[in-house]
């Protein structure tokens, strides 16, 4: 029987570079085997091969178990929770000299996702904004998980910080364990994301806050407008964008110059901790047309 791929996992390893994980169906005793070709990767059913950085690889002794070392670089991405891995057909072969099948299976890569919070540089902002919508200062929506940030802010018009981590990857991997009788609005509850944020003058004046939980379940966050009722983390999911009104705290709109953000976000999956940072930033702000 031909090698298949069981299993893949990930987990960063430092800021620039993830380590997969990837289980055999069959060892191998050929040395010669080259895991940086041996495996095809797939985002969107699409092979993206050619953004993939891979340093080096480990194979274990039973030649069953590769670890795949990737590094982020200006022109290359990493591999996440969510994408596919498969062996390239002919290139693994096992003991017995069977060589993976044109149609080996697709297999989801599981495990920690990055909890990464980006700041835009300088944001231009109109000297004449429209008027908030929102009662708190800062309010967190949702974004295609592929919208790059400086977009994101051409359409709002606003600063603010965008977290990489699409919750909608925990729901999923959620609902497939789901049993068939379960609540499925209840479970999608339990995936939580707390968050505070702060906005400070250069000079670390207090200029204003606000904070509040997410849960993978909630209508108004993740607002579905083409359906209604898949109104959720899995159905619409995305990155969360957290949109700041530029103004103080007392309503004021702030000024040209360097501002200071702190922002601590804790991702929760149940009782289990599956992501959180707490760093700080600086944003540009510019008033002008």
């Amino acid at each position: 029987m031909a090698p298949i791929v069981l299993s893949a996992t990930i987990e960063p390893s430092t800021d620039d570079i993830s380590v997969v994980t990837i289980s055999l169906s069959e060892g191998t005793d050929d040395r010669t085997i080259d895991g940086k070709t041996a495996f095809v990767f797939y985002r969107d059913s699409v092979s993206f091969m050619d953004s993939l950085y891979i340093v080096r690889f480990d194979m274990s002794a039973n030649g069953n178990v590769f670890k795949l070392y990737f590094q982020r670089t200006a022109q290359t991405t990493l591999p996440e929770v969510g994408d596919f891995v498969r062996l390239l057909p002919g290139e693994f072969k096992d003991r017995s000299g069977n060589a993976a099948h044109v149609n080996n299976p697709k297999v989801r890569i599981v495990g920690e996702q990055r909890t990464e919070i980006k700041a835009p540089g300088v944001v231009t902002i109109s000297s004449d904004p429209e008027i908030w919508p929102h009662k708190d200062p800062i309010v967190p929506m949702v974004v295609p998980s592929n919208m790059p940030l400086q977009d994101i802010i051409d359409s709002v018009g606003l600063p603010g910080l965008l977290l990489n981590f699409n919750i909608g990857e925990l729901a999923t991997s959620l609902l497939m364990n789901l049993p068939s009788d379960a609540d499925r609005d209840s479970a999608l509850a339990t995936i939580r994301i707390k968050w505070d944020g702060y906005y400070f003058s250069h000079l670390g004046n207090f200029v204003n806050k606000a904070g509040g939980v997410i849960a993978c379940n909630d209508k108004t966050i993740f607002y579905n407008e083409s359906n209604p009722d898949q109104s959720n983390c899995y159905d619409n999911p995305g990155n969360l964008f957290f949109e700041w009104n530029a103004r103080s705290e007392k309503g004021r709109m702030v000024g040209t110059g360097a501002y200071i953000t702190k922002m601590k976000v804790k991702i929760m999956n149940g009782t289990e901790k599956a992501g959180s940072s707490d760093n700080t930033y600086t944003i540009g702000i510019r008033r002008g047309k």
